[in-house]
C-alpha cells in the first residue's frame, strides 16, 4: 500500500460484529454489516495484496480469498444529525435588505455530515424553501419565499418576522431533525 495506511473493518463472523455492537451500549451501532467486510472466508488473514489499477484489496485467509473495493470505503466520520446547528439564530435582518451579499440575509447549517436537505416551513406548515447541500459554506436559506399564485409566474418575497421550522435531513441515511428558526426584521 505504499506509505498510506488503509483501515478496514474486517471481522471473521457476523456474530462477532453483533457482539461488538451489543457492547457499544448507549453509543449505538459501531459496525454496519453492509459497510464492514464480514464474514471473511476464514478468521486468520495470511496476506494482503492491493491492486492500484482497480482500487481493489485482495485478502487471503486460510479458507479462501476475499476482495474489497477500496474506492467504495467511506473514510469520513458520520456526525449525528442531532448535533446539527442552524446559524445565525435568531436572524436579525439589518442594513440594505436588497443587497444579495448582506450576511444577515442568509442562514447556514453547521456540524452535520453532508449531503443534507434543508426544508424551511412557516408556522402553517407550508414549505417556504428546500435546498440540498453538499457544501456547508453555501447558504441553506436566503430568507426569500417563492409565492406562485394562479395565473402568475411567481414572485420572491422577503421572509417576515416570526418563527420558522427548519428540517434537516441526512441524504446518506443518517436521520432527520427539526429545529425552530427566528427571523427578526
Amino acid at each position: 500500500l505504499g506509505d498510506s495506511v488503509v483501515v478496514i473493518d474486517a471481522f471473521s463472523t457476523r456474530e462477532k460484529i453483533n457482539e461488538l455492537n451489543a457492547g457499544a451500549g448507549a453509543a449505538g451501532i459501531l459496525y454496519l454489516l453492509d459497510r464492514s467486510l464480514a464474514p471473511l472466508p476464514g478468521p486468520r488473514v495470511n496476506s494482503l495484496a492491493y491492486d492500484t489499477a482497480d482500487n481493489l484489496l485482495h485478502i487471503g485467509t486460510e479458507s479462501g480469498l476475499a476482495t474489497l473495493d477500496v474506492e467504495g470505503l467511506d473514510a469520513g466520520t458520520q456526525i449525528p444529525i442531532e448535533k446539527a446547528v442552524i446559524y445565525p439564530n435568531p436572524v436579525r435582518v439589518s442594513g440594505d435588505t436588497n443587497d444579495p451579499n448582506n450576511p444577515t440575509e442568509r442562514i447556514f447549517v453547521h456540524n452535520v455530515t453532508t449531503p443534507v436537505r434543508v426544508t424551511v416551513y412557516n408556522l402553517e406548515g407550508q414549505i417556504v424553501s428546500v435546498k440540498d447541500l453538499e457544501d456547508l459554506s453555501v447558504e441553506a436559506w436566503d430568507l426569500k419565499i417563492f409565492v406562485n399564485r394562479a395565473g402568475t409566474a411567481g414572485t420572491f418575497f422577503n421572509a417576515t418576522s416570526g418563527v420558522y421550522m427548519v428540517r434537516i435531513e441526512s441524504l446518506s441515511g443518517g436521520g432527520t431533525m427539526v429545529t425552530p428558526l427566528v427571523v427578526i426584521r
